[in-house]
C-alpha cells in the first residue's frame, strides 16, 4: 500500500520538480503527505489536497450539500443535492428520523434520481432509482457504512467538462465522453472507462470558463478542479466542486497532458512560495 501511495503522480511530479529546482521534498505517511519547499515558506499535499486552501473551503467543498447549497445561494446553475442524515444524527440536527428526511426530500425530487454518499465517492456507490421503494432501499443501504447521503433528480447528461483552476488561471481543462455501460446512469468518471474528447484550456467556451470561476470563488477555493455538465437540452450546470487536484487517471489516459499537469503542481508551489500572485485572489 505504501508503494502503491509513493507512486502516485502527484509524488513523483514534486518530487521532479524539488530536484530540478533544488528545493527540500519530504514525502510521509507512505506517500499520502508531500510537503516541498525552500525553507522558509512550502506547498504541503494531503493526498490531493493542496495546502493553499482554508480547511473551511476545503470542507465544503467536499459536502456535496453544503457546496450545493452555496452555490445556488449565489445563483449558479447546479444539480440540487438534497442531504439525509443517519437517524442518530438526523434526530440531533432537526428531531426527525432519517425516513422523515427522505419523505420530506421525495415531496420535492421527484423519481427517477440518483442517491449517493455525501461525501467523496470518485464513481463509486451511486445509485439510479426509479421509484420512492428504490430510492429508500438505495438510502438504506449507503448509511450503513456513510453518515450521510444525498439525493439528486437524474439529469440527462451528454457531456462532461473539468475545468481546473489555480485561483482564477485555468491550468487544465478537458472534456469526457461516458465509459460503456448500459446508458442508464452514464459514468464520467475516467477510473471507469470515461474517454477524453478534447483537451486544452484553449478548447473550453468562455461561458465553461466563467462558470467554473464563479463556482471557485463561491465557494473561497484558491485551488479547484470544477466538474460542468451538459445536459440534452443543451443547458451547462455545476455537477460538482473538487478541492483537490487529481491527474492520476488523466496522465494515464492521455500522457500528453503530463506535463501540463507538473506545469499546474509548479505554479500552485510557486503560489504558495510567493513567487507568483494567485490571479483573482481577494
Amino acid at each position: 500500500m505504501a508503494t502503491a501511495a509513493r507512486d502516485r503522480f502527484v509524488v513523483r511530479a514534486l518530487g521532479e520538480i524539488a530536484a530540478r529546482r533544488g528545493l527540500g521534498h519530504d514525502v510521509e505517511a507512505g506517500g499520502w503527505l508531500v510537503r516541498v519547499g525552500d525553507g522558509h515558506r512550502h506547498l504541503e499535499v494531503f493526498g490531493y489536497q493542496l495546502s493553499l486552501n482554508t480547511a473551511v473551503a476545503a470542507a465544503l467543498a467536499r459536502d456535496k450539500a453544503a457546496a450545493t447549497a452555496r452555490l445556488a445561494a449565489d445563483s449558479l446553475p447546479v444539480v440540487p443535492a438534497e442531504l439525509i442524515l443517519r437517524d442518530d444524527r438526523q434526530g440531533w440536527v432537526d428531531g426527525r428520523t432519517a425516513r422523515a428526511a427522505f419523505d420530506d426530500v421525495l415531496s420535492r425530487v421527484s423519481p427517477p434520481v440518483v442517491v449517493k454518499p455525501n461525501e467523496g465517492t470518485s464513481g463509486a456507490d451511486v445509485h439510479r432509482a426509479d421509484d420512492p421503494v428504490a430510492a429508500w432501499a438505495a438510502v438504506q443501504d449507503l448509511l450503513g457504512p456513510e453518515p450521510s447521503v444525498v439525493v439528486q433528480p437524474l439529469v440527462a447528461v451528454v457531456a462532461e467538462e473539468r475545468w481546473v483552476l489555480l485561483g482564477d488561471e485555468p491550468v487544465l481543462r478537458y472534456a469526457k465522453a461516458p465509459a460503456p455501460g448500459d446508458g442508464s446512469l452514464p459514468m464520467f468518471n475516467l477510473a471507469l472507462g470515461a474517454t477524453i474528447t478534447s483537451w486544452g484550456v484553449d478548447e473550453g467556451t468562455d461561458e465553461g470558463r466563467d462558470l467554473a470561476t464563479r463556482a471557485r470563488r463561491s465557494l473561497g477555493l484558491a485551488v479547484a478542479a470544477i466538474d460542468l455538465l451538459t445536459d440534452d437540452a443543451g443547458r451547462v450546470a455545476v455537477m460538482e466542486v473538487n478541492s483537490g487536484w487529481s491527474f492520476e487517471h488523466l496522465v494515464r489516459a492521455l500522457p500528453a497532458a503530463r506535463p501540463d499537469a507538473v506545469t499546474a503542481y509548479e505554479a500552485a508551489l510557486d503560489v504558495a512560495l510567493g513567487r507568483r500572485p494567485l490571479e483573482g485572489a481577494g
